[in-house]
């Protein structure tokens, strides 16, 4: 999780604590952070990096997404910036890359791609050190990974994935035996754009005297609450049937609410041993929980006059905002970015997270879209150390730069109508998963995508599939684990 106001302050005193702690013990903690040092300005900075890194007026080479990678929406804004900028994003991003440029005397330049995957496997093939970090999208990555194209960021003295600029959920849930190829933190906002949240319509809230941000309070912001509300404010425009341009909805959405709703209820696809390895959690108690959220989940998805779904409806996610834009939505499921480009919009909209199966689970739960970039480096990079050196002092300073411009200004200052939105986005990126087996990430077998598949078509006969796939399922994840097996020998 990135760290925000007081939690960054959490955050730093963490740090002070736990170097305390590995100081005065017996040593042997790999999972400690190493140590940083406090600057005037209360920032930490990695005080392990090598002295006097010069990289000699270099170019440092980013590879990028386009504005051909889903839509120009997605076209990465926070590794590279031209110039200085009234926007706070570029802002940060130009004063950042020009602090370090400064300091490590380097170019910081990037090269943009509607085709990140194969413009990066095409160059590592050749033997080609032209892109030194690559910040490709979540099936890309996850490709390049596969055909072991990639470093592992656990073997490079520079990068210490513990430290609080980097996502720590990711750090855990992601590596394999002790190895992470790839990373996310302060480094990218992409990962928080790509987050899937929930809005609401505050007018038809008030209409129907309804209080989501109570409800969120309470505990009470439930799978049978959230249908509730949904089935009180849709109605019909009189006509008797559904049509996406002139009803009222109880939410607008695309399918991959589907996919929101499983991670809603606290689990993943895959589980970790002992061993750092992933596998799938065949208890009767494991799939009877996701047999009862699969049930669950159909009520609430299965009534096309309460939910409307782009993608069920043959239409597309212009189609999804529009809905809510019109006022004839009470909940509007998206990423995070769209909150960013409904800013205008004239009716009052608030922020959730995606409500809990029941009361009595501990957290809430969300996903992070495969539209997300993902931090890794090639294995042709012939300076790896001292990059990786640089990408690490890159991320500390965005936690103070990048981060706040994109929380408290971008989002904050100029989307967000109101202070409870703020609060509830706390929660919401607290609550974030990455999940190895998910379907935005390696789906062995296809079960991470099992239960979207079977939600789309209201069934509920969980356990029949889990049972069927498993065997193929556990075969892929295999293969990649040995993979990572034979890297860690080599």
């Amino acid at each position: 999780m990135k760290k925000r106001g007081i939690s960054l302050l959490l955050a730093i005193l963490t740090v002070f604590s736990l170097t305390s702690l590995t100081a005065c013990g017996d040593g042997g903690n790999e999972d400690a952070p190493k140590e940083t040092v406090q600057l005037q300005n209360d920032e930490l900075y990695p005080d392990y990096l090598p002295e006097n890194l010069d990289f000699g007026g270099n170019d440092i080479t980013f590879l990028v997404m386009g504005e051909g990678v889903n839509n120009a929406d997605w076209r990465s804004k926070d590794i590279f910036a031209e110039k200085d900028s009234d926007d706070p994003v570029v802002s940060a991003v130009f004063k950042r890359n020009a602090f370090l440029e400064a300091k490590y005397n380097c170019k910081i330049k990037e090269v943009a791609t509607d085709t990140p995957g194969s413009t990066a496997r095409n160059s590592i093939k050749s033997g080609l050190d032209e892109f030194q970090v690559l910040m490709c999208n979540t099936a890309s990555t996850i490709t390049l990974m596969q055909d072991q194209l990639l470093v592992d960021l656990n073997d490079l003295e520079y990068l210490d994935l513990s430290q609080p600029w980097w996502d720590q959920t990711m750090r855990k849930n992601c590596s394999i035996s002790g190895s992470n190829y790839f990373a996310t933190g302060d480094i990218s906002i992409m990962d928080n754009d790509a987050t899937w949240i929930m809005m609401f319509n505050k007018q038809l809230a008030s209409q129907y005297g309804l209080d989501p941000y109570a409800e969120v309070k309470n505990n009470t912001w439930t799978f049978d609450r959230f249908l509730e509300m949904m089935q009180l404010v849709a109605h019909d425009d009189g006509d008797g049937v559904v049509e996406w341009d002139s009803d009222t909805f109880g939410m607008s959405t695309h399918n991959s609410t589907c996919e929101a709703l499983f991670y809603a209820s606290g689990k993943s696809v895959v589980s970790k041993d002992e061993a750092d390895l992933p596998y799938f959690d065949t208890s009767s108690s494991y799939v009877d929980y996701i047999t009862r959220v699969l049930e669950k989940s159909v009520s609430l998805w299965g009534d096309q006059s309460v939910v409307f779904s782009s993608d069920r409806s043959g239409l597309s996610s212009i189609e999804t905002q529009q809905v809510f834009e019109s006022g004839r939505s009470l909940f509007l499921a998206e990423v995070l970015q769209l909150a960013i480009r409904l800013r205008t919009m004239d009716i009052n909209f608030g922020i959730l997270p995606f409500p809990k199966f029941e009361s009595s689970q501990k957290n809430y739960g969300h996903f992070v879209h495969s539209t997300t970039a993902l931090l890794s480096i090639p294995y042709t990079c012939k300076n790896v150390e001292n990059v990786a050196a640089l990408v690490e002092a890159m991320s500390a300073k965005s936690m103070y730069t990048l981060t706040p411009a994109y929380y408290d200004i971008a989002l904050t200052g100029k989307s967000f109508r109101d202070e409870e939105s703020s609060e509830m986005l706390d929660i919401i990126l607290a609550s974030r998963t990455f999940d190895l087996g998910g379907f935005h990430m390696f789906n062995w077998g296809g079960l991470g995508n099992a239960f979207s598949t079977l939600l789309m078509q209201d069934e509920t006969s969980f356990a029949t599939l889990y049972k069927r796939s498993m065997k193929r399922a556990i075969s892929y994840m295999q293969d990649d684990i040995d993979k990572i097996a034979q890297n860690q020998a080599s």
